[in-house]
Parts: C-alpha cells; structure tokens; sequence
C-alpha cells in the first residue's frame, strides 16, 4: 500500500483521466448507435421482410387469382409509411405478383425494393 501512494501523487489528475476516457467512449458509442438508427439497411431488411410475407400470405390463398388490392393483406404499408404497391400477372397457369415499395420519398427512386414470385396453379 505504501508504494501505491508514492506512485500517486495527484489522485484528482487521474479520476479527472478517467472520466475524460469514458465521456470519451461514451460519446463514440451514442454517435455509433445514432448512426446505426438512421442506418437504411435496417428499414430495408424490414421491407424485404415484410413483402415475403406479402407473398407467403398469397401463396396460402385456395384461388391463384390476383388479389384486388394491398388491402387483401395484412400488412399494408412499408416501414416508411408508404403503401406497398402491387403488380400482379396472371397466366393460364401461372401467376406472378410483385410487392413494390418505393421508400423514403426524400431520397431518389433508386432505393425502391421490388419482392416477386411466381405461382404454378
């Protein structure tokens, strides 16, 4: 013990280090959340998510019959607010359809997130 006492002669100048190095990680790791929240990648993977459900929830349908509307479905809109748009095909023995989100509409058209499959009847 008395050697640590010699080693330390200003005990206020090292609490005054360790305070200043965790503000310090504490500061990067709120800007490092921040920017994982206001990431796109997580509302995208929800996106994607959310239109293979879209289409699971169609496959379960008896009839392979396109679906009037995003109202046929439970989930309605994307994680930006926005209605998710449909887009379907029939054919004598198939049916294709498409889940369209467009994102964010302050960003450009290049983020829009297109889920399709096909339906053998």
């Amino acid at each position: 013990m008395p050697r640590l006492v010699r080693q330390v002669k200003s005990p206020v100048r090292v609490r005054m280090r360790h305070v200043l190095v965790a503000a310090a990680c504490v500061s990067a790791g709120v800007v490092g959340l921040a920017r994982e929240i206001h990431e796109p990648y997580p509302r995208m993977q929800i996106t994607l998510d959310s239109e293979r459900r879209i289409l699971d929830e169609f496959e379960l349908w008896s009839l392979r019959v396109c679906p009037r509307g995003i109202e046929d479905f439970s989930i309605q809109r994307d994680p930006y607010g926005e209605p998710y748009q449909l887009i379907c095909h029939a054919a004598a023995d198939r049916v294709t359809l498409a889940v369209l989100s467009l994102g964010s509409m302050d960003v450009d058209a290049t983020d829009a997130v297109v889920t399709s499959r096909t339906f053998w009847r």
